[in-house]
């Protein structure tokens, strides 16, 4: 036994238990970005609700075989469901054209939010945030370092009210229409 306890004591490798420096994160940052996670949630939940409603159609059903990876996809396949069943309401595939094309645009300046490598250091003296963000494995690929201040952080939470009030509007709109009869028919066939 006292064998087991000096073999052991030999093999054990030392471990330092160490901890970073909390970075205190600005009010008005975190507010921006609490809002703009929020909002693209319900933005992207409204989506695939939507999605969801219109593929109980054959017509939509057709348009996929397996649910969208991407929120790309997820959007793409939303307005294909829209042009599928509506070829003929021109009002609903122009704003669906148009929300999925602010869609993909404000995706991009979400996504490098979310996942950018952030330095608030200089915000007190500045007011500017720092944010670092890249790919690649065993070699940087693709490298963007940004600076913007809180303005920006705002108008991508603006823009993504925007395209939230516009998915609600159509939305409410195409439940509106059918409820007075407006939508005379569902195509059968997908175009």
């Amino acid at each position: 036994m006292a064998d087991n306890h000096e073999k052991n004591k030999r093999n054990k490798v030392p471990w330092i238990n160490v901890k970073g420096n909390v970075q205190e994160i600005p009010q008005e940052i975190s507010h921006e970005l609490a809002a703009i996670v929020i909002e693209w949630g319900r933005f992207e939940m409204m989506l695939v609700t939507d999605t969801s409603t219109m593929m109980a159609y054959p017509t939509a059903r057709r348009l996929a075989d397996k649910p969208p990876r991407t929120f790309n996809q997820r959007i793409e396949l939303w307005k294909k469901c829209i042009n599928a069943l509506y070829p003929d309401i021109r009002i609903y595939r122009n704003w669906a054209r148009e929300i999925c094309s602010k869609g993909k645009i404000i995706s991009r300046h979400r996504n490098r939010l979310i996942h950018g490598i952030w330095d608030v250091s200089n915000f007190e003296k500045m007011g500017l945030v720092r944010l670092v963000s890249y790919s690649g494995l065993a070699h940087v690929e693709e490298h963007e370092d940004l600076e913007f201040d809180v303005k920006y952080l705002a108008a991508v939470h603006n823009d993504i009210r925007a395209v939230v009030d516009a998915l609600v509007s159509l939305v409410t709109n195409r439940m509106f229409h059918a409820s007075k009869g407006l939508i005379k028919e569902i195509p059968v066939q997908a175009p």
